[in-house]
C-alpha cells in the first residue's frame, strides 16, 4: 500500500537517502519504512507501518567491534525490531578522504540515529501526554 497521511496526520521526521531503495517516515501517529517500486515511474510502498501506541521506545544499539550504531524499537509487546536508516551521499561526504574512515562513519551514522531516537521518543512523550489529558478530561 502507498502511504497516505491519514487525517490530523503530519510528516515529523523523513529519512530517504538519494538512490536510496528505502525511505523512513516518522509522522505524529506512525513510523514506516516504506520501498521505493517501480522502473520508470516509482512510488513508494509501506513495507512495515507501526502505529506510534505499540512502541514503548527507540534506542541506539552499538556493534562492539566496529563501533557504529543502529536504531532499535522496543514494541510495547517486548518485541525489538531495527529500523533501517542508512547514510546518504551527502551525509558521507568526508569519510572517504578521512585517515580514520570507519571511525569517521560511525560518528556520522551515530550522529543521524541519535537525532531519531530523540525525535520518537520526545514524539512519543507528546503522544503519551495529549493522551493522558484527553484521560482526565472525560473523567473531570
Amino acid at each position: 500500500m502507498e502511504m497516505k497521511l491519514l487525517k490530523g496526520e503530519r510528516v515529523v521526521l523523513e529519512h530517504s537517502p538519494f538512490g536510496s531503495l528505502r525511505k523512513v517516515t516518522l509522522t505524529n501517529k506512525r513510523l514506516t519504512i516504506q520501498n521505493k517500486k517501480g522502473l520508470y515511474f516509482s512510488f513508494w510502498m509501506i513495507e512495515e507501518e507501526f502505529p506510534l501506541d505499540t512502541i514503548k521506545e527507540a534506542y541506539l544499539k552499538t556493534a562492539s567491534i566496529s563501533g557504529i550504531s543502529s536504531l532499535w524499537l522496543k514494541l510495547k509487546d517486548s518485541k525489538l525490531i531495527q529500523v533501517p536508516i542508512a547514510l546518504g551521499s551527502v551525509e558521507e561526504l568526508g569519510t572517504l578522504g578521512a585517515a580514520e574512515m570507519t571511525t569517521d562513519y560511525a560518528l556520522k551514522i551515530k550522529i543521524v540515529n541519535d537525532r531519531w531516537v530523540k525525535v520518537i521518543n520526545n514524539q512519543l512523550k507528546k503522544n503519551r501526554i495529549r493522551t493522558a489529558a484527553k484521560r482526565h478530561k472525560q473523567m473531570s
